[in-house]
């Protein structure tokens, strides 16, 4: 497992508020993603993975002229690829409730 001096869905939250796709403040890199997903198959603290959806959709929202259900439908959408591209990444074969969590979300929503 990857290990960080600083808490991943902390850090990537922040990141996601700040971001403006700027050199100074770019949009999260894929691996983020990956290792805050990766972190959360293995922690009890799920409510983080709420955080970074609402981060997500409001970074949608900001950037992308979307209204709030077409950004939370995009934040699913990115985080369920996320996570499939985390299990891939992490070899973590079985470990899919937070891709499971993601689609049912998603068509909860589009309902």
């Amino acid at each position: 497992m990857v290990k960080f001096d600083y808490n991943c869905p902390d850090y990537l939250i922040e990141k996601l508020k700040i971001s403006d796709n700027t050199p100074k403040n770019p949009f999260p890199h894929k691996q983020e993603f990956r290792s805050v997903l990766h972190q959360a198959y293995f922690s009890n603290n799920s409510g983080k993975i709420n955080e970074i959806a609402n981060s997500l959709t409001a970074y949608y929202i900001r950037n992308g002229n979307l209204d709030n259900q077409e950004a939370f439908r995009k934040a699913l959408k990115d985080l369920s690829y996320y996570s499939e591209s985390s299990d891939e990444f992490f070899k973590l074969n079985g470990k899919d409730n937070i891709r499971k969590f993601f689609i049912n979300s998603l068509e909860k929503t589009a309902n």
